[in-house]
């Protein structure tokens, strides 16, 4: 180990093996030229390993450099896990990059000339990259220019006063360019990383909280204020926040200083036209590229030349220039004011125009509009004046495209172009469209296959659009095409293929809202109600249930009168975003009306739901009588509409009823019956659900084994549907059988498996449950020391993210553990700190819980009555005095 302090190894920034290609610098992974995805720790653990390329990592560097120094000592089963993955994403099975040396640790194995084999090397000689990330996507051409540009946004970002920057520019100028081509260089500042949230396609400067969360891909609770859940999220981030195209949302200016207020490591940068005019804004001008003419023998050095020699080549790659030429080219240049976005324009047309033509053309244009009102400023008018001129030089059919598709907000696909221009052929649109992309006007994405405007180009079209007296009747087709798709497709998001259905609506989703605005701004209100009506469940199942919320109550509150149908809907889904936000009592009263719409207009197909939806809410309660009463009644009506996948879902809730009222023998009937009907209807997540059900029913009566078959069954499926949620769920119900059957080993496996999916989806519900259920098994292996740690651990995430339920539930194992130990002061505090607690709120815990907690508190109650005094203690004092207590 004497030579291992002095070993330093420079890696290149791409490394290629065989028909591998790593890149360090933009953190991405190439196998035979198909970008790999790769997570955030498998990322972490490749780039650890290649930087010290040809040397073993033990498994103690490996947990400690990724996973963070807070890692369990007995975690090395997340190592290998992560590491199998890693190999099967890579290729290397069997393994040749990737190689396991005996129980030391692993190594990449990469032949390199010159370098000896060294020993392992110590933690402080270790190559370390920064545990950074990014959704920054990788630049498509050359990035041209701006090397003074980047080198002072960075001096900014590195002085610790300056944390709201703001990239300022008329548009064209590539601000967005600019910063996302930077953001990669920025990695190694932020521990946490550099995430862009675009926000072209909004306009509702009331979500942009719920864009952010989606775009970080935040799990949250409907418990709790979104923006609340955010600045948790931010609070202890080393993060670069980039908020791309910012102008439209002006309004929303004070949300970004109340992020960065609370989230002290939190860095935030816009682009904007417009700056946002708050406290501690840096505001960065980006000017145009500058233009010197006069300057012959450095034209090709001048980056506004490079630029269109480098998009003119693009298109004809054998083109060269001699000196006069670039000197036209560069009058070209300074004629478009140096502007980024009119550069790139001009130089896609030089297929069809010589340099003089296209100056003069140019020229011409220029003059005519400048010749104008002068409204808007100058380098504006320039760019105006260019698009507008790659427009004339359209022809017919390809204006007309033009200006229809501007009624698009963010991205669309060839179906949709093709329904708003219902005059044209499939075929044609599509030669249409991508002439319009080889001519710079619009943009494709060719892994999803969808087409986009640059949003300075998208304005002016909708500009040309809105002058003309037919432009309604595109609107109102752009409505109907995302009204169509959503009624005629909803139903997917709970069958066989729900994941790529659900990315589909996903993708869709800005044009969807359009939609739903366009529709409440033009006073079609019907046509609303209608989206309003078919779209609760997809923001159900898409976590949007306060955006959803909004949406609803906003069509709900026109002066108009809807559909009963489709008011029924919306009560229904309001009801559900309710009953997840925990306010039963207003989604009590959604229901009740609902339900006494449906009974007045004879809707019984509809009412169907609503009891469904009622049975839920007093099985909520703890009132299953009533709830049996509610499912009975829904499932009498699905057997008259022949409805099977609602019956199977009712029948399903009908079961687990009978299970909490132990009527065992047929809660196992309903769930037979309702798992084959899921199966009928291919519903796969829901059979997954339901089997997962009908092992808790056996674990419930003590049947272990059988348990696992159910549990084994549905983790098949929720693994063939990627369904990380319901993975982590099987996972740790399948621990707890195994902990049952004294089968320890096997369990912590699994408890761990069930964090490692907890913690990709970050779930803090499901990360405090699995947590809790761990130390209980711990607890029955009489491992209490290691079992305490995590109760605590639980306790925190459950006071931060008010998880009632889970805080009762760690304070029960944490007074059982002290019972264990015969400390039973320290119990009765605890018990009486949980009583309190419980009575509090009894009307956020489920029936079940309550029934549970209030068994086993009596229970206490008479084993610790010579702690009485005690016990007041612990009922009069707060969560703080409880940690205080714990940690003495």
């Amino acid at each position: 180990m004497a030579n291992a302090g002095k070993v330093h190894m420079t890696v290149d920034s791409i490394i290629t093996i065989d028909q591998l290609e790593i890149n360090l610098t933009e953190q991405r992974v190439k196998r035979a030229g198909v970008y790999v995805r790769l997570g955030r720790k498998e990322w972490g653990l490749l780039e650890l390993l290649v930087r010290n390329r040809n040397h073993v990592l033990s498994h103690r560097q490996l947990l400690q450099h990724v996973w963070g120094d807070n890692y369990e000592r007995d975690s090395s089963y997340l190592l290998h896990v992560a590491i199998g993955r890693l190999r099967e994403k890579l290729g290397d099975k069997p393994p040749r990059y990737i190689v396991a040396e005996a129980d030391l640790g692993y190594r990449f194995a990469l032949s390199t000339p010159n370098l000896p084999s060294v020993p392992t090397p110590e933690p402080s000689s270790l190559v370390v990259p920064s545990i950074s990330y990014t959704n920054i996507p990788a630049p498509l051409n050359a990035f041209i220019g701006r090397e003074n540009e980047q080198q002072r946004l960075l001096q900014l970002l590195r002085q610790p006063h300056i944390r709201l920057i703001s990239v300022l520019g008329v548009g064209g100028v590539g601000k967005t360019r600019l910063v996302l081509q930077s953001a990669m260089q920025w990695l190694p500042i932020f521990h946490h990383g550099v995430h862009v949230v675009h926000l072209a396609a909004l306009r509702d400067p009331e979500l942009l909280i719920q864009t952010i969360i989606q775009s970080l891909a935040i799990k949250t609770t409907s418990q709790l204020p979104l923006l609340k859940q955010l600045k948790d999220f931010l609070y202890d981030k080393q993060l670069l926040l980039i908020l791309d195209n910012f102008e439209q949302l002006l309004d929303a200016a004070p949300i970004v200083t109340d992020l960065l207020a609370h989230a002290p490591q939190l860095k935030l940068m816009t682009t904007s036209r417009e700056a946002l005019n708050v406290y501690a804004e840096q505001q960065f001008e980006l000017m145009p590229f500058s233009v010197d003419c006069s300057q012959q023998l450095m034209l090709r050095q001048q980056p506004a030349v490079n630029l269109f020699l480098s998009r003119a080549q693009a298109l004809q790659a054998t083109i060269a220039y001699n000196d006069a030429e670039l000197a036209t080219i560069a009058q070209i240049c300074q004629r478009l004011d140096g502007l980024a976005l009119a550069i790139e324009l001009a130089a896609s047309r030089i297929s069809l125009f010589s340099l003089t033509n296209l100056l003069e053309r140019l020229s011409q244009r220029l003059s005519f509009i400048n010749s104008g009102p002068r409204d808007l400023p100058a380098r504006h008018q320039t760019l105006q004046a260019v698009i507008e001129w790659s427009y004339v030089l359209l022809t017919p059919q390809e204006q007309a495209l033009f200006v229809q598709l501007s009624v698009f907000v963010g991205s669309f696909d060839l179906p949709a172009a093709s329904a708003i221009c219902a005059r044209a052929e499939q075929s044609a649109v599509e030669l249409v469209l991508l002439s319009l992309v080889q001519k710079h006007l619009l943009q494709y994405q060719i892994t999803e296959q969808r087409f986009y405007f640059l949003e300075t180009i998208r304005e002016y079209a909708q500009d040309q659009l809105n002058q003309r007296t037919d432009s309604r009747c595109y609107y109102t087709a752009h409505t109907d095409y995302y009204r169509t798709f959503v009624q005629n497709y909803v139903h997917e998001l709970t069958g066989s293929e729900q994941q790529h259905w659900m990315s589909q609506f996903q993708a869709n989703y800005p044009n969807i809202r359009a939609a739903l605005a366009q529709s409440l701004k033009s006073g079609a209100f019907a046509s609303a109600a209608h989206l309003g009506a078919v779209l609760w469940n997809f923001w159900h199942r898409a976590d949007l249930a306060q955006e959803g919320s909004y949406w609803i109550k906003k069509i709900l509150d026109q002066p108009a009168e809807f559909d009963p149908k489709h008011q029924i809907m919306m009560l229904r889904g309001l009801s559900t975003f309710m009953r997840n936000q925990g306010d039963f009592q207003l989604a009590q009263q959604y229901l009740a009306q609902g339900l006494s719409i449906a009974r007045q207009e004879q809707l019984d197909e509809l009412a169907m739901g609503l009891l469904n939806g009622i049975g839920l809410l007093y099985k909520r309660e703890g009132l299953f009588e009533q709830a049996g009463q509610a499912f009975s009644e829904a499932i009498q009506l699905a057997r008259t509409f022949d409805k099977t996948r609602d019956m199977a879902a009712i029948l399903s809730n009908l079961g687990e009823i009978r299970r909490s009222l132990e009527q065992y023998q047929q809660a196992q009937l309903d769930l037979q019956e309702s798992l084959g009907l899921a199966r009928k209807v291919n519903d796969h997540h829901m059979a997954a659900n339901i089997l997962n059900s009908l092992g808790l029913l056996a674990y419930d009566t003590c049947n272990y084994q059988q348990a696992q078959q159910y549990y084994r069954q549905g983790l098949e499926i929720h693994q063939q549907l990627q369904n990380k949620r319901g993975i982590a769920l099987i996972y740790t119900n399948l621990a707890d059988s195994l902990t049952k059957l004294l089968q320890f080993s096997q369990a912590n496996e699994y408890y761990d498996q069930a964090l490692i999916h907890s913690h990709t989806i970050a779930d803090p519900y499901f990360i405090c449950h699995i947590t809790i259920q761990k130390a209980w098994a711990l607890r029955q292996q009489a491992q209490i020391a290691q079992a305490q740690p995590l109760i605590i651990q639980a306790l925190h995430l459950a006071n931060q993210h008010k998880f009632i339920a889970h805080n009762l539930r760690a304070t029960l194992e944490l007074t059982e553990c002290y019972l264990a130990q015969q400390q039973l002061p320290l119990a009765a505090w605890l018990a009486g700190f949980m009583y309190q607690l419980a009575q509090d709120h009894q009307q956020l815990l489920d029936g079940n819980d309550r029934r549970y907690h209030q068994t086993r508190l009596a229970e206490l109650q008479a084993i610790l009555a010579e702690h009485n005094e005690y016990w007041q203690q612990g009922y009069q004092s707060s969560f703080e005095q409880l940690l205080a207590a714990i940690v003495v």
